[in-house]
């Protein structure tokens, strides 16, 4: 269990749990004691005490590279040679108990973050696999950093995971909903996506404001309405070559989802509702009431930091990037019509002083973690504008753990129809989409127990497709205006009235979200498309894609869109203007995923452990 433990942190010193002396310890005479303790043989007379270890590592952690099969000693020992190596005992049992231990507990599927000990090569043994001596850890603290920066599939050693989890489908359908949300962002701010194909803008004397404040267009000379730009010119703008076409094939339903970011945060919500409810769902019908209270507290105690700390962290990026001038840099840039003619969103400023800026940070994080009132924007948003989903999950998780607890000890028809029936329709009537689409993946959950509670199979037909079909067009509804886009028109009128103006395009998005994660869990050529490796790796890297894309496009993306735009193409005409985008998106996305895979490896992953430890350290023991 030691070596399990420290491997993560320090793939290069095999503390193994094997008994002492076996092949797998011989370094010198190297052992390892009943306590964890790396011992030299007696003419060296030193023992090096595990928490020493675990101390010098966290410290030169962030220099480490984490790749999952440097399994040598970095020391003054000899290392085993390549034949040696061949010969080494066999880890698969230690593999195997940690996976099947991990399997049956769910509760870290709970963001982001798939089951790291049941998925990733990374934070658990691997199999056997002979290592030349060209793939050892080099003993360079300037070559490990440089490992280290590498994304983690072209590092070496590397072994593309095998999903084995039956769920591990969530895990790609949130990669690629990560992914689609990043798009949106990197679109929006140059071309009007938010409507649909065929739209119908309004006359300009009507204020048609329904819409979504996240998509809509910013006013200036190339925006004069939230729908379509003018062809006003100005003295200091050339004409605006840039003309919505909202007969563009891009803006087909099924199509737009490739660059919709509410709909996916509609599908973030169902997944989260589902992964957080089925462990304490499953042992509820076991009618196991003790590891039920034990897994809901854990959940609940590690909630709070498995949210806000990643989010902390970037937006703390985003404050030394700032005193370093990258932001500074590129401000002028982020509100020039001539190049950011759509949205422009919220530009982090640097203040007089790092004092200051630091004690803006420790302001935003407090009004951050906001949980008394439904207000979609504040605290780190002014860093970054796209947390405001964090808060709003993180009070949608708690209303979730809250009914979990109080059904508890009902029967399970009770359960289902008093959430089913009173606590959601309580919250769609209150017009709570949020908690709305927890509870829904809670009912998945439900519904999947219970189905394996009977040994029932859960469909599969063709009419999951249909299904499927179904919920996609649905997502498909515009951000705006879909009362005058064809297809939508009756779609729209059947809207409650009591559904709040502003919030009117979710209606349809959320439902769709609904019926694409239920029809996708009963569909096994969906599963296997979304457990596909580079789906896969979207999901293991999706919330560190959804924490920095946004300090991406501030800073680096920025800067490459302006160099092509004024070196290379130009921006005269909507040709040329569009050449420049497709160029610099060529740099901008692999640069984002590169950035997502290292703050994966050096945060995320790290928090998810941390908080573990929190909860081990400040539990009781039983």
């Amino acid at each position: 269990m030691l070596g399990s433990t420290f491997r993560p942190l320090a793939p290069w010193i095999d503390i193994s749990d094997e008994t002492p002396g076996t092949e797998n310890n011989r370094r010198k005479g190297t052992t390892v004691g009943d306590r964890g303790e790396l011992t030299l043989d007696a003419s060296h007379r030193f023992v090096l005490p595990a928490g020493q270890i675990l101390g010098a590592v966290w410290v030169l952690y962030p220099f480490f590279p984490l790749t999952g099969n440097n399994k040598q000693i970095m020391a003054e020992y000899t290392p085993l040679t390549y034949q040696e190596t061949l010969s080494l005992p066999s880890s698969s049992s230690s593999s195997s108990s940690s996976s099947s231990s991990s399997s049956s507990s769910f509760d870290e599927t709970e963001k982001f973050i798939p089951d790291l000990e049941t998925h990733d090569p990374l934070f658990t043994l691997p199999p056997p696999s002979p290592l030349p001596p060209r793939h050892r850890p080099p003993r360079s603290l300037l070559k490990r950093t440089l490992i280290f920066l590498l994304p983690s599939f072209l590092q070496p050693g590397y072994v593309p995971p095998i999903p084995k989890s039956p769920t591990a489908y969530l895990d790609g359908i949130r990669g690629l909903a990560a992914l689609f949300v990043f798009f949106c962002h990197y679109l929006y701010t140059c071309y009007t996506i938010a409507t649909g194909y065929g739209y119908v803008p309004p006359p300009p004397s009507l204020d048609d404001s329904d819409g979504d404040f996240h998509n809509a267009s910013s006013s200036g000379p190339y925006n004069e309405s939230p729908f379509h730009s003018s062809t006003t010119t100005t003295t200091s703008l050339p004409p605006n070559p840039y003309t919505p076409n909202h007969l563009h094939p891009f803006k087909l339903p099924f199509i737009r989802l490739l660059y919709s970011g509410p709909p996916m945060v509609a599908v973030f919500f169902v997944i989260s509702g589902y992964a957080l409810s089925l462990k304490p769902l499953t042992l509820l019908a076991s009618q196991n009431c003790s590891a039920f209270s034990t897994a809901l507290s854990s959940l609940i105690f590690r909630r709070c930091l498995r949210l806000f700390l990643p989010p902390a962290i970037s937006a703390f990026f985003v404050v030394i990037l700032t005193r370093m001038g990258a932001y500074t840099a590129m401000g002028d840039f982020a509100h020039d019509e001539v190049y950011v003619r759509n949205v422009q969103e919220t530009h982090y400023e640097a203040l007089n002083s790092t004092a200051e800026q630091m004690l803006d940070w420790g302001k935003g994080v407090g009004e951050f973690v906001h949980v008394w009132d439904w207000e979609v924007a504040g605290g780190l948003t002014r860093m970054d504008v796209h947390l405001w989903t964090i808060p709003v999950e993180f009070r949608a998780s708690m209303i979730l753990f809250l009914v979990l607890l109080g059904t508890a000890r009902v029967k399970r028809g009770v359960r289902r129809w008093a959430v089913g029936g009173g606590v959601v329709g309580y919250c769609f009537g209150s017009g709570r989409w949020e908690v709305v689409l927890f509870l829904w993946g809670m009912g998945l959950a439900e519904r999947d127990v219970w189905s394996k509670d009977r040994k029932r199979k859960q469909g599969g037909g063709w009419g999951w497709v249909v299904v499927s079909l179904v919920g996609l067009w649905f997502m498909s509804q515009p951000d705006v205006g879909s009362e005058r886009t064809p297809g939508w028109v009756m779609l729209t009128d059947m809207i409650p009235g009591w559904w709040e103006e502003e919030e009117r395009y979710r209606y349809y998005q959320s439902l769709g979200a609904g019926l694409f994660v239920m029809a996708v869990g009963r569909c096994k050529g969906w599963q296997g498309f979304f457990a596909w490796g580079p789906v896969q790796y979207l999901g293991r890297i999706s919330y560190a894609m959804y924490l920095m894309h946004g300090p991406v496009l501030h800073t680096f993306g920025y800067a490459v869109e302006r160099f092509v735009w004024t070196r290379i193409t130009g921006v005269e005409t909507e040709g040329r203007y569009d050449l420049g985008f497709g160029l610099a998106a060529l740099v901008i996305v692999p640069a984002v995923i590169w950035v997502s895979d290292i703050f994966w490896r050096g945060v995320d992953a790290p928090v998810v452990r941390f908080a573990r430890w929190v909860e081990g350290v400040c539990s009781v023991k039983e």
